[in-house]
């Protein structure tokens, strides 16, 4: 009796197989009469997996419970012909081809598996089992229809390059000429999808996720960028969608104007009030994003502020407007024009990100305090005879004789604590604190605090200290954004001129804020920060016993023992031969290990790797290389071609790696096949070059595939013209 259902592993490399023969130019696709059973595309993943073990050539397969937006490929191990129709048995056919056939992008209704020896015998029944398997492609990360936009990146610098205007969901990418170990950053509007492959555009995932995306590339040469909808791979339509792509580790190009930009905005402030009250600008803006500034008052002086060290340029009309003012924080437009100031936050004048946040602020510095025009601090002047010799105060009401301290709350913050650096200080004219402090387990009689702030670089332990000879300090410190922020240590020793001391350990990298105030009432004080080094230069090396290399199939797992006060490690490949291929920095505290895809690197080829770990970069403090440990990738038979991309005419090389009968041919994204260059007997040990001429052709991406005996062999090229 024949099985109805089975879904056994069969165990045959997929490589790079998702384009491969789906079409042909048969005139007529086969229509099978005879129905064997069904089975449901819910079960199906992105392994090949056998769906009968004994169907006929001249039968069907009913396929249910078909995702819409899914991609299938079905395959006849033992050779045949599939036509795949939808809907009904002899509904339209959707996908054909000798040996295996894909159902691009399904509606969603029933597939039908029509099986027969080729395209000829359609319909006749013959009583030999065949094994019939099914993979879905769009089951591990998604995958794009079609081909839109091939993009370089062969300058080899950090310029931000447009991908599209007008990408769809459901097509894809090509970016070509990537530098190898470098980190791509991918973006795209509208809140689009994207999943980033290598090699081939059904290639292994490097990365996925929502704008933006960032993935590590290590040799290959070719990217491809497919968007989608969610991670579902669905194909709501969002409109266009404006793409870009990026070498974020490459160097700036060079010669540059030093006037940075970048390409999201991500905050605002509006100065329409005409005082010079300090506002928000952004609370946690990124390096590749820029914050607005609108309601400028005309002929004033603009201030935009960093908390902590950063770049800011500041263009004026648009994101992209002439430069009025740039260089290290803070910086000034002098007498603004009145249109709408935009901010763009980098590291340094060479317009590198390093991550993190940029905390930014603005103020309009030659503006009056107070709507009435007067200044915090002036004179009263109210016509009040019991406010005369009194000074405006911050909410712009008479009374007190007194400025307000800049720092008065968490969000006046300028300037950051240096390590080994007191700072003296008065609560004396600070307001009440707003944010109910604990007291430490005590009830204080005054709160009138200030806030400082200190960034922690997530190595060293840190000892706070507040002292004052009739101070009866409280101090707090907080993590998070002000407003927000949550406690993590307080200190209260009871008395006058005692001392408070918190030290902290374990801290990550950050920026903390400290709030501090007398107990009793108002007084000066001095505040302290030492910051203990757990870096110790010379750092030790990774223990050597330690390291392991290990080839999943389709990658090179390298491993070590992380080394203690670590924040990093550095990997380096070469080829046995000496040849450096490149080298990557990964973070992290617990950082072990790193992956090689195998699939880009070239078979029977002998590699080497080599991993040190340190405890700074600035300055570089990190332990010395462990010794090479080699690996070796599997030989196996070989295509390339050059040049690729190519305008038209390219020339093709393989060899093999036994002694069978042997074919090259050409195919189009839709699988047809484009020529036939090679058929015959292939012998080991020799070189097969020939030339191809695909002038005639329309540009797009294209496939080599070389059939060795049962190895298959596939090589993605592309006509640029």
């Amino acid at each position: 009796m024949k099985n109805s259902f089975t879904k056994n592993l069969v165990c045959y490399a997929v490589i790079f197989l998702s384009l491969i023969l789906t079409t042909t130019s048969h005139a007529e696709p086969c229509t099978n009469s005879t129905s064997f059973g069904a089975s449901s595309a819910e079960f199906f993943d992105s392994e090949t997996d056998s769906i009968t073990t004994c169907i006929y050539f001249g039968e069907y397969r009913t396929i249910t419970d078909v995702q819409v937006g899914a991609s299938y490929e079905f395959t006849l191990p033992d050779g045949g012909y599939i036509t795949v129709r939808e809907g009904t048995f002899d509904g339209p056919f959707v996908a054909q081809g000798p040996g295996s056939a894909i159902a691009f992008n399904t509606s969603g209704l029933d597939l039908f598996i029509h099986v027969n020896p080729d395209d000829g015998t359609c319909g006749s029944l013959e009583l030999v089992c065949q094994i019939l398997t099914v993979r879905c492609l769009s089951c591990d990360g998604c995958i794009g229809v079609t081909d839109y936009n091939i993009r370089s990146l062969a300058s080899g610098d950090n310029t931000l390059v447009n991908l599209s205007t007008c990408n769809f969901v459901s097509q894809y990418n090509t970016v070509i000429d990537v530098p190898s170990f470098s980190t791509i950053e991918f973006t795209s509007d509208k809140g689009a999808y994207m999943t980033i492959r290598e090699g081939t555009f059904d290639g292994p995932i490097l990365g996925e996720g929502f704008s933006p995306v960032s993935v590590f590339n290590a040799l290959t040469g070719t990217l491809f960028v497919h968007y989608t909808s969610d991670d579902e791979c669905s194909l709501a339509n969002p409109g266009c969608l404006e793409t870009t792509v990026q070498c974020t580790s490459c160097p700036l190009p060079d010669p540059m104007d030093g006037s940075c930009y970048n390409v999201f905005d991500f905050g605002e402030a509006d100065l329409s009030a005409g005082t010079n009250m300090l506002m928000t600008l952004s609370d946690c803006a990124f390096g590749s994003e820029y914050s607005e500034v609108t309601g400028v008052p005309a002929g004033e002086d603009v201030e935009i502020a960093l908390l902590g060290n950063g770049y800011i340029t500041v263009r004026e009309g648009a994101p992209n407007g002439p430069v009025v003012a740039q260089g290290f924080t803070p910086v000034t437009v002098i007498g603004a024009s009145g249109a709408n100031l935009y901010t763009h936050w980098t590291s340094d004048e060479t317009c590198v990100n390093n991550g993190g946040c940029f905390d930014g602020t603005v103020q309009c510095t030659t503006c009056p305090n107070c709507p009435d025009g007067s200044f915090i601090g002036d004179l009263c002047d109210d016509g009040n005879p019991a406010t005369t010799g009194t000074t405006v105060q911050a909410d712009c009401s008479c009374g007190g004789g007194g400025l307000i301290p800049d720092n008065d709350t968490c969000e006046g913050v300028a300037t950051l604590l240096q390590c080994g650096v007191s700072v003296s200080g008065s609560t004396e004219f600070a307001l009440p604190a707003t944010n109910s402090p604990s007291g430490c387990g005590y009830t204080p009689f005054a709160t009138f605090d200030v806030w400082y702030a200190f960034q922690a670089n997530g190595s060293d332990n840190y000892t706070i200290t507040l002292d004052g000879e009739s101070f009866d300090g409280v101090i707090y410190v907080y993590e998070g954004l002000c407003g927000t922020q949550t406690e993590i240590a307080c200190s209260d020793n009871l008395g006058n001129g005692i001392a408070e001391t918190i030290e902290l350990t374990g801290l990550s990298a950050g920026t903390y804020y400290i709030q501090l105030y007398d107990f009793n009432s108002t007084n000066e004080y001095t505040l302290s920060l030492d910051c203990i080094s757990s870096c110790a230069n010379p750092f030790p090396a990774v223990d050597e016993a330690s390291l392991s290399t290990v080839f999943t199939g389709s990658a090179f797992i390298t491993s070590w023992d992380p080394v203690p006060n670590q924040i990093g490690c550095q990997v380096q490949v070469r080829l046995a031969s000496g040849t450096i291929l490149g080298a990557q920095i990964i973070g992290g505290a617990s950082v072990g290990s790193f992956n090689i895809p195998g699939g880009v690197l070239s078979p029977g080829t002998d590699y080497e790797w080599r991993v040190r770990c340190g405890c700074s970069q600035v300055p570089l403090v990190a332990g010395p290389f462990s010794s090479w440990q080699p690996f070796s990738t599997p030989g196996g038979s070989a295509i390339a071609s050059q040049p690729n991309p190519t305008e038209g005419l390219s020339t093709v090389t393989f060899n093999v790696d036994q002694e069978a009968y042997t074919t090259l041919e050409v195919f189009d994204v839709s699988g047809r096949t484009v020529d036939a260059i090679f058929t015959g007997n292939a012998q080991p040990n020799n070189e097969y070059r020939f030339d191809f001429d695909g002038s005639g052709l329309p540009n797009g991406v294209y496939t080599y595939r070389l059939t060795n005996g049962s190895e298959v062999v596939i090589d993605k090229f592309i006509i640029a013209k």
